[in-house]
């Protein structure tokens, strides 16, 4: 079983598709002393933003600010750190 974060942040940040029809979503807390964030990837766009049916998820431990897939299973992220 995939360990994925218990809470999808408020904001989102960045929606970015990836070739295969895929999609990853991250996004931040944007408030209180720390702006954690998280990533979220979908396999199927319609379930998003459902965290009950991501196919993957990690906290990251600040926001993040934008992310670019580099091909078909790799993303470079970039965060507010």
């Amino acid at each position: 079983m995939v360990s994925v974060p218990a809470a999808m942040e408020k904001y989102f940040d960045v929606i970015k598709h990836n070739n295969d029809g895929s999609v990853i979503f991250g996004a931040s807390g944007l408030t209180g002393r720390y702006w954690a964030g998280s990533l979220w990837f979908y396999k199927d766009p319609s379930f998003a933003p459902d965290i009950l049916k991501c196919s993957a998820g990690v906290s990251t431990e600040a926001g993040v600010c934008d992310l670019e897939w580099i091909d078909d299973s790799r993303l470079a992220l970039a965060s507010d750190s």
